[in-house]
């Protein structure tokens, strides 16, 4: 079951003694070593004062961070944000964080569990207590085209671009304006991922330096703060400045995985194993090839099609004055797209006979606009050879190839 702490300023704390910033709320048997890392992530800096009317976009810092206890490693998440005046009339905020163990990780990924409703307390009353246990929401998250980093940044691939970073395994900061929605940025990017990879994207929707030996490589910064400015002079560092969000992207899988929704395909490196993950993917993988059957029976179709209307102009006069040729030019090309039988082509039909000399000026007429007919059909007829073979020629070959 998830361990749970909850962290404001009140008047009466938990623990004996306590008051002001305290514990209020945790999991009955949490251990002391962990309540003590946890109360640690409960850092929070109010852009604007209490009580104002922009405090309303102060930042709400939603993170999944990473943390070892005892030998033992947990997967926090954490929703801390303003709260207001406390007891004395000063500024207050509320934290509430949840430490899971590697079995108790949902495939979905941690942005997603972060996104449930009431999985975070975002408000408290009442007396200081114990939390009975509870489980977590299970569900499965696909890749979706990045349609919340379009809105925002102009760009969906933006959100291949963070997604790369945590495959490699660098740092990547995001410079955001007060008021901006980022946990719906983070969670397209972390679908982007394979399942069995999403737990290795550690964030904060709006960062605050950590104590040492937390994990955190997505970090979102306030426009003009210090981390914002050295994150935006640094060319080491992954930056996306949602204010400004510069230059187009240069090409890669990931940007293009951004805007299609289609994960690229990579090694699987972190060994969690989801149930019912193996069959998911080769659904997935059979209807991809589907897809690919589809486009290529369309393809060839379109080329049959071509190949069965290689008619003349209505406006050509060989055509007005003998429709029969027309009927030929037909069957010839659906000759040319027969296809090979065994690795064998057939062959062209013997052209008919020449005619004889034209000996009076109505047959030398004729025979000049049976010669400027021959030509078309011979020009058709080279076109159709060259457009490939006809739609059966791969009947039976799943691979198309």
């Amino acid at each position: 079951m998830a361990e749970e702490l909850i962290y404001t300023s009140v008047a009466k704390g938990l623990r004996p003694g306590s008051r002001g910033f305290c514990t209020v709320a945790e999991s009955d048997g949490l251990a002391s070593n962990l309540a003590g890392r946890l109360e640690s992530l409960s850092a929070y800096r109010h852009v604007f004062p209490p009580g104002t009317p922009e405090a309303k976009d102060n930042p709400v810092n939603l993170a999944h961070v990473v943390l070892t206890v005892a030998g033992k490693t947990y997967h926090v998440l954490s929703r801390v944000a303003d709260y207001g005046l406390d007891y004395t009339s000063r500024s207050n905020k509320l934290a509430h964080h949840m430490a899971l163990e590697k079995e108790e990780l949902v495939e979905a990924g941690p942005a997603w569990l972060l996104a449930q409703p009431g999985l975070l307390e975002t408000e408290w009353q009442g007396e200081s207590r114990h939390l009975p246990p509870r489980s977590v929401p299970q569900g499965y998250a696909p890749a979706t085209p990045c349609q919340a980093w379009k809105r925002i940044a102009g760009d969906a691939g933006w959100g291949g671009i963070l997604a790369e970073a945590a495959v490699e395994k660098k740092n990547a900061f995001v410079v955001f304006r007060p008021g901006m929605n980022l946990l719906p940025l983070i969670e397209e990017s972390v679908r982007l991922l394979p399942d069995d990879q999403r737990w290795e994207a550690t964030f904060s929707t709006y960062f605050q330096n950590f104590p040492a030996g937390v994990e955190c490589r997505w970090r979102c910064v306030v426009e003009g703060s210090d981390e914002a400015r050295r994150a935006i002079k640094d060319p080491r560092t992954t930056a996306i400045n949602l204010c400004e969000p510069g230059a187009p992207l240069p090409k890669s899988p990931w940007v293009e995985a951004a805007r299609t929704g289609k994960a690229p395909k990579i090694e699987s490196t972190s060994g969690f194993n989801w149930s019912g993950a193996k069959e998911r993917k080769e659904a997935e993988e059979a209807v991809e090839r589907e897809e690919a059957e589809q486009a290529e029976r369309d393809r060839e179709a379109a080329v049959t099609a071509s190949g069965e209307h290689l008619q003349l102009r209505d406006d050509d006069v060989a055509a007005e004055t003998d429709t029969s040729l027309n009927e030929n030019l037909q069957i010839r090309g659906k000759e040319v797209l027969q296809p090979a039988v065994d690795g064998v082509v057939p062959a062209d039909k013997p052209s008919p006979p020449p005619r004889p000399s034209p000996d009076t000026d109505a047959e030398r007429e004729a025979a000049e606009k049976d010669e400027k007919l021959k030509r078309k059909l011979e020009t058709a007829y080279d076109e159709s050879q060259q457009a490939g073979p006809g739609p059966d020629s791969r009947a039976g070959d799943p691979s198309g190839e």
